[in-house]
C-alpha cells in the first residue's frame, strides 16, 4: 500500500490518494491538505497537515484508511500565527518529530506511529531566539539549536523510559471522536485544543552538548541512524556533512570528502539501519549519489588517533549528461573584498579551462541574498550553454545563508543595503580582475534576486556603470524563467545600463 499527493489546480492543497500495489485506489477522502504525511505502524491510518486560509500549516489530523474525512481526528494545533508546522518520518522508525517554527524560535513534538491516536507529546517549549531541529535516535534526541549561539549547536537529550513507544504512550492523551472534523465543523483552523499539554519530555535543561561549530561554520541539521549520526553544516560558505560513528563512546566527527571542491552536498534519506548516502553536485558536476562507509573501530589498546581513520566514499550513480565534460571547466571559490575593506564575499566562479583573465570575455552574474536562503551551486542543464560562452559567477551576497546566521542578519532590514553593494562589488571585481570585459557583464536575479538586480545599478556611479551590459528578471518565484535582455522600451521589467 502506498500514498501520493495530488494537486490538479496548482494551489498546493493536496488530496491524499491511497492505493494498493496493483494501483487500485482505496481511499482519497483527505482533501485540502498541506505538506506532510506519515504512516502509522499498522498502515491503516496516517497523519497529515491541515492549513488555514493563509496556507499556514497549523493542524495535524489523523485519518483512518477507508473512513470518511469527517471522522478524522485533530491531534495537534499550532495556534500562533507566527509559527508554521512541518513533519517527516524520523530516522528511528518508532518516532515522528513534528516541528513548529518562526523565523527566530521553534519547538517540537513526538508522534508515536505504534499508538496513532495518542496526541503528539511535547519535546520542548518555545524558548526566545532558539530555533530547533530534532531527530530521534530511539532512546534519545539529537537537537540542533540556536539557544547559545546563532550559528547552531548539536545537543543530545535522553528520552524517558529509553524512548519506548509503549511507555511514552502512557504519558500522553488519547484523542477521541469528540475532536473529529464532524464534531468540530464550525471550528476555525488554528483554534487551540482545550486540554493542557503534558510536561515536555526533553526540556532545555536536559540537553547535553554533542558538537559545536568551528570558526566560519553554522550547524544546520542532524540525522540519526542506528549506526551513525550525520550532521549537516556550512563551513567557509560551502555545505558539508560530518559523521559520528555511534560505536564510539566519545563523538569523533569525520568530514565526508568528495571529488568536487566547490559543490553542494547533502544526505540522502535512507532506512534506519542502512549506511549513509550523500548526493553532491555543482554547476559543472552532475548530481552524484555516493555511499559512505565508516572505518573499523581501532582496538582500545591501539595508539591510532581515531580522527585519522578516514571515511570511505563509493560512487553509486551519476546523473547522465550526454556531451558534457566537467573536466573542460574550472569551478572555483574566490573571495571578493567588499567596499568596507573587511568583509570577504564568497563567489563561485566557472570558466572554460583555457580561459584567461585577459579582459575580453563576456560575463554572467547571478545572486539572491534574502531570507537566509543559500544560492549553492547546482547542476542545471539549461545553464550549460551559458557556461560554454561566458565567465559565470554566483555572488553569495549578504542576506543569504552561505556564511551562517550572522551573514543573513548583516543583509536584512536596516542593513539590507549590504546585499546590493556586495552584488555591485562582485561585478566590479569581475571587470577589474580581467575576467570580464567592460560593458559585457549580464546580471540576473529571480524573486528576491529580482529586487537585488533591480536595486543594484541605482547607487551613484562606480565602476559598475561600465560593468553591467543588461539585466532583467521576472519576480514571481526563484524558478521563474529568464527573459532575454532587451532595451528599456521593450519592457518595464528589464533594461540596459550603458
Amino acid at each position: 500500500m502506498g500514498a501520493r499527493a495530488r494537486d490538479t489546480s496548482g494551489d498546493e492543497r493536496y488530496t491524499w490518494v491511497v492505493q494498493e500495489a496493483s494501483g487500485r485506489v482505496i481511499d482519497e477522502a483527505v482533501a485540502g491538505a498541506g505538506y506532510g504525511f506519515a504512516w502509522a505502524d499498522d498502515s491503516q491510518s496516517f497523519i497529515y497537515m491541515g492549513v488555514d486560509d493563509a496556507w499556514r500549516a497549523c493542524d495535524v489530523w489523523l485519518h483512518r484508511v477507508g473512513t470518511p474525512r469527517d471522522d478524522d481526528e485533530l491531534l495537534l494545533v499550532e495556534p500562533d500565527e507566527g509559527f508554521e508546522m512541518g513533519f517527516a518520518p524520523s530516522g528511528f522508525p518508532g518516532h515522528v518529530v513534528i516541528h513548529s517554527s518562526s523565523s527566530t524560535a521553534g519547538r517540537a513534538w513526538l508522534w508515536l506511529p505504534a499508538h496513532p491516536s495518542v496526541r503528539p507529546l511535547p519535546l520542548m517549549p518555545v524558548r526566545p531566539r532558539t530555533l530547533v531541529s530534532a531527530d530521534s535516535a530511539g532512546d534519545r534526541l539529537f537537537i540542533v539549536h540556536t539557544g547559545l549561539t546563532q550559528e547552531g549547536l548539536l545537543a543530545q537529550a535522553m528520552l524517558p523510559a529509553g524512548g519506548s513507544p509503549e511507555a511514552l504512550a502512557r504519558l500522553g492523551v488519547t484523542s477521541s471522536s469528540a475532536f473529529s472534523r464532524g464534531s468540530l465543523a464550525d471550528r476555525t483552523p488554528g483554534t487551540p485544543l482545550p486540554e493542557e499539554e503534558p510536561a515536555p519530555l526533553t526540556p532545555f535543561e536536559s540537553w547535553g552538548a554533542a558538537a559545536r561549530p568551528g570558526p566560519g561554520e553554522r550547524i544546520t541539521d542532524v540525522e540519526a541512524h542506528a549506526g551513525y549520526v550525520a550532521l549537516s553544516l556550512r563551513s567557509d560558505s560551502l555545505t558539508q556533512v560530518d559523521v559520528w560513528d555511534r560505536r564510539e563512546q566519545v563523538p569523533t566527527w569525520r568530514r565526508v570528502e568528495v571529488d568536487a571542491p566547490v559543490r553542494t552536498i547533502a544526505t540522502v534519506p535512507t532506512p534506519w539501519e542502512d549506511p549513509l548516502r550523500v548526493e553532491f553536485q555543482s554547476q559543472t558536476v552532475p548530481p552524484t549519489v555516493a555511499e559512505v562507509s565508516l572505518p573499523n573501530p581501532a582496538p582500545a589498546s591501539s595508539p591510532e588517533n581515531p580522527e585519522s581513520a578516514a571515511l570511505s566514499v563509493r560512487t553509486l550513480r551519476t546523473h547522465e549528461a550526454p556531451g558534457w565534460d566537467p573536466a573542460e571547466y574550472v569551478e572555483e571559490r574566490v573571495w571578493v573584498l567588499a567596499r568596507d575593506g573587511a568583509t570577504r564575499i564568497p563567489v563561485t566562479l566557472i570558466h572554460h579551462r583555457d580561459a584567461r583573465p585577459d579582459g575580453t570575455h563576456a560575463g554572467w552574474q547571478i545572486g539572491y541574498g534574502s531570507y537566509e536562503v543559500s544560492y549553492d551551486p547546482e547542476f542545471e542543464t539549461l545553464r550549460l550553454p551559458i557556461l560554454r560562452r561566458v565567465i559565470y559567477a554566483i555572488a553569495h551576497v549578504r542576506g543569504g545563508g552561505e556564511m551562517g546566521r550572522a551573514w543573513y542578519e548583516d543583509g536584512k532590514e536596516l542593513v539590507k543595503e549590504h546585499t546590493f553593494t556586495d552584488f555591485i562589488d562582485v561585478a566590479d571585481w569581475l571587470v577589474d580582475s580581467g575576467w570580464v570585459a567592460p560593458g559585457r557583464l549580464v546580471a540576473e536575479g529571480r524573486s528576491a534576486g529580482g529586487l537585488l538586480r533591480a536595486r543594484s545599478p541605482t547607487p551613484p556611479p562606480t565602476a559598475s556603470a561600465r560593468s553591467w551590459r543588461a539585466c532583467h528578471s521576472w519576480t514571481r518565484s526563484p524558478r521563474s524563467w529568464t527573459q532575454p535582455c532587451r532595451s528599456p522600451s521593450a519592457s518595464g521589467r528589464s533594461g540596459a545600463i550603458r
